[in-house]
């Protein structure tokens, strides 16, 4: 066993532990040496506010969603919604340290098998993050004037339609492949 699949195990450990801290000074205080490391002894701040701003759509609907629902039933989810955004911060900041010293691939290097399927799903996620700047490229170079909201929302139904259509088409050629390297046994 590498480095890098020992630090993989202990940063699934560490997040099954987080998951069960319900101490706000401790996951706040993690959150704030973490955020430390980060702007202070690697000098990341982009990658800091990139991290935490890529997390907070999420942490918005789910923390909305969780306050109607809890509103609706007469409690009061005020110290859960903190621990649950905090634990959310917190797992997301142990992921992004886990980035900064260890290799993904060659923390899975034990398993041919998931090396692959990482393989495949980060290209998938390369490929449709480039197609859609493409994207957005193309709208812009289009318009010579600023967009409409009725033509922004019939550029992303497009857009969205095309990325559906890509990702059936690619998903059966990467059956397919799969399929021919022997990975379905049971078909």
């Amino acid at each position: 066993m590498n480095r890098d699949s020992l630090m993989l195990i202990l940063l699934f450990l560490f997040i099954l532990i987080l998951s069960f801290i319900n101490n706000i000074a401790f996951l706040f205080g993690y959150f704030l040496s973490i955020t430390v490391f980060f702007l202070i002894i690697r000098g990341r701040v982009g990658t800091l506010i990139s991290g935490i701003l890529r997390v907070l759509p999420f942490l918005v609907v789910l923390s909305f969603a969780f306050y109607i629902s809890s509103l609706l039933s007469k409690g009061h989810p005020y110290r859960y919604l903190v621990i649950l955004n905090l634990r959310v911060f917190d797992m997301v900041l142990s992921l992004m340290f886990f980035r900064e010293f260890a290799n993904p691939l060659r923390a899975l290097s034990f398993s041919s098998t998931l090396t692959y399927i990482f393989i495949l799903s980060y290209s998938q996620i390369k490929t449709f993050t480039e197609l859609y700047y493409d994207f957005s490229l193309v709208m812009r170079s289009r318009m010579v004037l600023d967009t409409s909201y009725k033509d922004r929302i019939l550029f992303l139904r497009k857009m969205a339609g095309y990325f559906f259509k890509k990702a059936i088409a690619r998903a059966e050629d990467t059956a397919m492949a799969m399929k021919a390297r022997g990975f379905f046994l049971y078909d």
